[in-house]
């Protein structure tokens, strides 16, 4: 394997149960190379909500550590890792999380708002991947006014506009129909390549966890290939 770069080592998390220390991860290992694809899975409660939390530094290991492009976002000062977190990092969750005030492009502009460096113009760009994802037309259209799966498109440009180089998924077809959740999986498959970021996706669908051309499970805190 090349130098990865998400590097995981001994990586645990434990929570307080009342006067328990309960493990969710424990002493996990993973690397992921640039433009690499993994579906995590495994039975509710296993961490897979957890890990990808860490990964995108809303959480923080108990313990072990965890480097990004070289770096332990965990060092950075709160300011900074937010800033980290909006520029290197993309979500998408089951439920789209979209503001319902505001339009599909407003929306997908939102993430540049609070970073937005002196001279940059986002907005080509949202409109471009809004066009990417089949929603050209529906630009001025609030949530309210869009399908389920149109919402979650507009989540995936959304997570895009920085071109992450770390794309987050949890459940992102979970809510879906059939039809829309392969729409949806096309999309973050696509995209990621062209971007060539780490994709990581959790999902309780195992069709949708064939896809990936890696898998693991997690079993008693740790990552198993599957």
């Amino acid at each position: 394997m090349t130098n990865p770069h998400i590097q995981v080592r001994s990586l645990t998390r434990t929570y307080s149960l009342g006067p328990e220390q309960v493990a969710v991860l424990r002493d996990l290992d993973l690397d992921l190379v640039a433009g690499e694809a993994l579906a995590v899975i495994g039975p509710s409660g296993s961490g897979k909500s957890t890990l990808l939390h860490i990964l995108g530094t809303l959480d923080r290991p108990s313990s072990g550590s965890v480097t990004i492009g070289g770096l332990d976002p965990f060092t950075l000062p709160e300011p900074e890792l937010a800033r980290f977190r909006n520029r290197e990092v993309g979500f998408v969750f089951q439920d789209h999380h979209l503001l319902p005030q505001y339009t599909a492009l407003e929306n997908v502009l939102i993430p540049t708002l609070p970073f937005r460096r002196k001279g940059e113009d986002p907005e080509p760009w949202a409109r471009e991947l809004l066009g990417r994802v089949g929603l050209e037309k529906r630009l001025a259209h609030r949530p309210a006014e869009l399908s389920g799966g149109e919402r979650q498109r507009v989540a995936v440009a959304r997570a895009l506009i920085h071109r992450p180089r770390l794309l987050l998924a949890d459940e992102p077809t979970g809510n879906l129909d059939e039809a829309a959740a392969t729409g949806v999986a096309d999309l973050l498959f696509e995209l990621q390549r062209e971007l060539g970021a780490v994709l990581v996706l959790v999902t309780h669908s195992l069709e949708l966890a064939a896809r990936f051309p890696r898998r693991c499970r997690l079993a008693s805190g740790r990552c198993v290939a599957a």
